[in-house]
This record gives C-alpha cells, sequence and structure tokens, in this order.
C-alpha cells in the first residue's frame, strides 16, 4: 500500500504468564524464541492541547501488510468521538513488534526520540528492554462497529445486541514499512462458514498481557467478588496460550472453550485485537489470522467464552481490502467510522 502524509491517530489488551499447579489457571508461556515476530503491541499518548491525558502500551495485534496493523475496533473506537468532539483533543499510535515491550520501554522511546510530551511521562534507563516502536500514520475503525458512549469516564456499550452484530476490527497504518518481518495471512473469505470442519480443533492465542496469580475458581477478594488473587506486574510481553478447542461459530464471532479447570490457558486485559490461530496442543501452529480478540463473558481473567471477531467475514474483507488498496490518508479514513464522525476532511 503506498504510504501518506502523516496524520495523527490512537490506539487496547494482551496476555499471561503464570506457574501452573493443582490450583493455579496458566496463562501462556512468554515468547522466548519470537516463534511470533508478527504480533505486536500498540501503544499510545493523547494529549488535550498538549497536555497528556493518557501514555502508555495497552492491546494486541498483528502485521497483515508490510505498513498495515490490524487489532480490535475497542482499542481505537473510543478515542474517534473525542477527536471530532472534545476542542484540542490529538491521539498518536506506536506499534512494538519485540517480544518484551513494557510502558518503561515506551517511555523511554519517547525520550530517545525526543518526543515533545517525553518530560510528561516516567523513564527508567535501567530497566528497559530494550524495544523499538514503530509511529502509526492513520488509524481506522470499522464502519460498523457497535457506537459506544463514555460514561463518567467509563466506556459503555450501548446496547449489547447490538455490539454482538458488530464487527470489532481496527487497523493502524504505519509511516514507515517493517522489512525484517512477514506478514500474517489473514484467514480467505467464508473459511469458517464450514464451521463443522474446525469444531474441536486446537486454538493458540497470542498477545501481551497482565502477570498475576489467580486459584480455580476464583476467590472474591477484588471488588465486584469473583477476582484472582494476588495480582503481580505489568502487561510487557508476548505470550503464547493453548486456550482450548473451538467451541462455536457465529455469523461475527469464535469462541474457544478455554476452560481452566481442565487446563487451558486463559487471555486477559490487554490481550484484546490479538491474533487467532489454529494448532498447537504440542504441534504446530498456522500462523493464519483466523479472528481478533474482541470481548470476554467472563470477569477477572478466569478463561471461559472469550469472543474474537470473525476476520472471514464480507464485513471484515470488504474493510480490510479497502484500507489495503487505498491511496491515500482520506480514502484510508473514508473507509472506516471515522467518515461518519466527519473526520476525514
Amino acid at each position: 500500500m503506498k504510504k501518506f502524509d502523516r496524520l495523527m491517530s490512537i490506539a487496547g489488551l494482551l496476555m499471561i504468564l503464570s506457574i501452573p499447579n493443582s490450583s493455579t489457571a496458566n496463562d501462556g508461556d512468554f515468547d522466548a524464541d519470537n516463534d511470533f515476530p508478527a504480533v505486536g503491541r500498540i501503544a499510545a499518548v493523547t494529549t488535550v492541547f498538549g497536555a497528556v491525558r493518557f501514555a502508555g502500551a495497552y492491546c494486541s495485534g498483528s502485521l497483515i501488510a508490510e505498513d498495515v496493523f490490524l487489532t480490535a475496533g475497542h482499542c481505537q473506537f473510543f478515542d474517534t468521538p473525542r477527536l471530532a468532539e472534545v476542542p484540542g483533543y490529538a491521539v498518536e499510535y506506536w506499534v512494538s513488534f519485540d517480544n518484551a515491550a513494557s510502558n518503561n520501554d515506551f517511555f523511554c522511546y519517547l525520550q530517545d526520540i525526543d518526543h515533545p510530551n517525553k518530560n510528561d511521562v516516567a523513564c527508567n534507563p535501567g530497566t528497559t528492554n530494550g524495544a523499538t516502536f514503530h509511529k502509526a500514520l492513520a488509524s481506522v475503525v470499522h464502519p460498523e462497529y457497535a457506537p459506544i458512549v463514555d460514561t463518567n469516564g467509563t466506556s459503555k456499550i450501548l446496547d449489547l445486541l447490538i455490539f454482538q452484530e458488530s464487527s470489532d476490527l481496527s487497523l493502524l497504518i504505519l509511516e514507515t514499512s517493517i522489512d525484517d518481518i512477514t506478514p500474517l495471512e489473514v484467514a480467505p473469505l467464508r473459511t469458517f462458514n464450514r464451521k463443522s470442519e474446525f469444531l474441536g480443533q486446537p486454538l493458540t492465542a497470542v498477545g501481551y498481557g497482565v502477570n498475576f496469580h489467580k486459584s480455580i475458581p476464583a476467590t472474591p477478594d477484588q471488588p465486584g467478588g469473583n477476582g484472582p488473587t494476588n495480582f503481580e506486574g505489568s502487561a510487557s510481553f508476548r505470550r503464547i496460550a493453548d486456550i482450548g478447542t473451538l467451541q462455536g461459530v457465529s455469523k461475527l464471532w469464535m469462541t474457544p472453550t478455554q476452560n481452566n479447570a481442565r487446563g487451558e490457558d486463559s487471555i486477559c486485559f490487554g490481550d484484546s485485537g490479538s491474533p487467532l490461530f489454529f494448532g498447537r496442543f504440542g504441534g504446530e501452529v498456522d500462523q493464519t489470522v483466523s479472528g481478533v480478540l474482541s470481548w470476554g463473558a467472563s470477569p477477572w481473567c478466569k478463561g471461559a467464552h472469550d469472543f474474537y471477531s470473525r476476520v472471514d467475514t464480507p464485513q471484515a474483507a470488504s474493510f480490510i481490502s479497502c484500507v489495503m488498496t487505498a491511496s491515500s490518508v482520506t480514502e484510508v479514513c473514508e473507509c472506516g467510522i471515522e467518515d461518519k464522525f466527519g473526520l476525514c476532511d
């Protein structure tokens, strides 16, 4: 795809690491050998009239072209209304493909590039992993993504049924091509309409996330109950998880079994946007993106019924194709929901 003029834009969730035993859910293995180099982590800086409102790393995703990064719509959409409605609001996104990429790495990177807001973040140069970040030129969210409102500082789905009929997908366009990583293929159109061929096959999730210990069943020691014990650390490392087998396929979604009590791994906060692959459980992984992590019906990362947006639907395919073939920033913008907010002029 062609390179474009600079455009300010924005960027969500992840994976985990814990030691398995009879009472602990295992949340995946650190990708120490960099077996999934095309899986990356998003970071962002949002400002209002130059003052930082947010800075840090959060969602995951995957490189699907030399300068196109696929992630979840909710990882970017919460900024779209603000860009349209809040005076002075601005957002910048970056992506890192390092297998260890922490907030501190991002803050030190902002120092290294002499970013205008470098003094608004705290970098500890003695604890960096040396991660590098690639600037995004533009962000675009699927035009049929469900509307979200901001209620007292908390994003809220207007109608869950509407959300279930929406495509939770977005794309970041990188300023420069990533020449040393092979982009991932996306599952061909209508692949999973033949769902009987795929049900029961093992699934692998790859993303970045929170380290924590949790018991089975989880103990209610967090606000709201049913929480994991001992939240520890941050979302810094790319992790590989055997999350079970394919349990269901609907019009727009795919669902793994993800049963911790049966030894299947979990996914958690920060894995949003991460790719779903077929294979593993001791075998090989087909690194074709089959789904994008959207949301989970279970609280506190217990595993069970986390939904992935299918990428083989006509809605997903037309959106990706529109962005891939665009020849300007304006054309990219017109592919997404941003056009409905008047952000493409």
